[in-house]
């Protein structure tokens, strides 16, 4: 019980110090505020920004939901192209762990669209593929739509809700995916419709190649 309260606090402690000892993204949130358009980061701010979490010992989707938060709270959408993250992917090595590459196939991503919802089709984080993705762990298929992501971030529960575009295949029948909760530092889960027990996955610390 003590956890589940401990862990939507250290992401809210930790993304109220991510703004302020970075100046690149900081300058970024305060020029593009309440912005009416899909804003991009570019690979200069995403490789800041990565470079900063690596010292700081955290992850990839901690990384993207403090991004969210506070694209969220400045009322600004903006896109991350899928090869800015392919060529971070050459000095941070992303895709060492599978268990990320399960939920963000960035190696296939399109674009990635976060914050702030312009309009009301639009969620928290959506992530575009190429096509449809399907990762085998632990013996069932977890299938990601070439459309997925979440309609909204609820902090107090550190939980990523309304999901869409999602599924997991479990004996030969599909489940659709619900939410993403990130319940311990470095730990994520992943909850499916009609199954009682989420999928847990770790995740590691960022790294240089």
């Amino acid at each position: 019980m003590v956890m589940k309260f401990i862990v939507p606090l250290l992401f809210l402690l930790s993304d109220s110090l991510f703004s302020v000892v970075n100046p690149t993204f900081q300058t970024f949130l305060t020029e593009n505020e309440g912005s009416s358009h899909i804003v991009e980061m570019n690979e200069r701010l995403i490789i800041g920004l990565l470079e900063q979490n690596t010292l700081e010992g955290k992850d990839f989707l901690h990384l993207m939901t403090q991004i969210a938060t506070l694209l969220e709270d400045h009322k600004i959408r903006a896109l991350i192209k899928g090869k800015t993250l392919q060529q971070a992917d050459k000095i941070f090595n992303l895709d060492k762990w599978n268990h990320l590459y399960v939920f963000f196939p960035f190696q296939e991503m399109v674009k990635t669209e976060l914050g702030y919802t312009l309009t009301p089709k639009q969620g928290v984080f959506e992530v575009f593929l190429e096509s449809d993705h399907t990762t085998s762990v632990n013996f069932t298929n977890i299938t990601l739509q070439s459309h997925f992501g979440f309609k909204k971030y609820n902090r107090s529960t550190a939980t990523f809700e309304n999901a869409f575009g999602g599924s997991v295949s479990q004996f030969f029948v599909d489940f659709q995916l619900t939410s993403m909760v990130f319940y311990e530092p470095l730990k994520y889960a992943l909850y499916f419709q009609g199954l009682d027990k989420p999928k847990r996955y770790d995740i590691h610390p960022l790294i240089k190649r």
